[in-house]
């Protein structure tokens, strides 16, 4: 709904725009709070075109970097892992290795590279691999590119589709789109939680209350 006046609208109708604006503006003022709303528009296919936004208010860029860090992180984690065996097998190879040390095979693989390698294994004209940042660039490009997804479908489904397609900018999404839109059901616990410590029953452990708690949200069990 467009929150601005229009002409025809009634007095109900403004009253319901000015108040739902003038809350809006008091909740989401915090540049760290617009960030994380709009960075979840953009990743969202349904609202990626972002057309109620400013070109400087949108952050394709941003969501950009972000995979590519999570991409580096990710690689350098990686290679935390695998240097460690690597580390354990050069030591034992210089253990193991001396005089009555037992002669080692030479794998087939390196007679396929003694024999063929100048042939087919040439990296001369290859192309280099591309950074991180170049990779989510072409992925950031690929996906606004890419048709909007109908308001009637699910955007987390849409990942799970295209995950292979955008392997970086989906990881940001899971980020993002994690986030419940809603307070609701958090705020319902409360008031469970209300209703069970009441002033006469103050002194109940947090584990009885916990489990208190879940009795009333589990005692309507719908029969098979």
């Amino acid at each position: 709904m467009d929150m601005t006046g229009t002409i025809g609208d009634s007095p109900m109708i403004q009253a319901i725009k000015n108040a739902i604006k003038t809350d809006l503006l008091k909740r989401y003022n915090s540049e760290a709070e617009k960030k994380i709303l709009h960075t979840a528009s953009a990743l969202d296919p349904r609202f990626k075109g972002l057309p109620f936004l400013t070109v400087e208010e949108r952050l394709e860029g941003g969501v950009t970097e972000e995979a590519a860090s999570l991409e580096n992180e990710r690689t350098l984690r990686r290679t935390e892992v695998t240097a460690a065996p690597e580390v354990t097998g050069t030591l034992e190879e210089e253990t193991t290795d001396g005089p009555c040390a037992p002669k080692r095979k030479a794998s087939s693989s390196s007679l396929l590279v003694s024999l063929l390698g100048r042939s087919f294994t040439d990296t001369e004209g290859t192309a280099e691999p591309k950074t991180p940042y170049a990779s989510a660039e072409e992925e950031m490009e690929r996906y606004c590119k890419a048709s909007s997804l109908p308001l009637t479908e699910d955007p987390l489904n849409w990942w799970r589709v295209h995950e292979i397609t955008f392997p970086l900018l989906s990881r940001v999404s899971k980020r993002y789109l994690c986030i419940p839109g809603t307070s609701v059901s958090a705020e319902r616990v409360f008031s469970t939680a209300g209703d069970v410590v009441t002033a006469k029953r103050s002194t109940l452990k947090p584990e009885h209350v916990d489990q208190l708690v879940f009795l009333q949200k589990n005692l309507h069990i719908p029969k098979c």
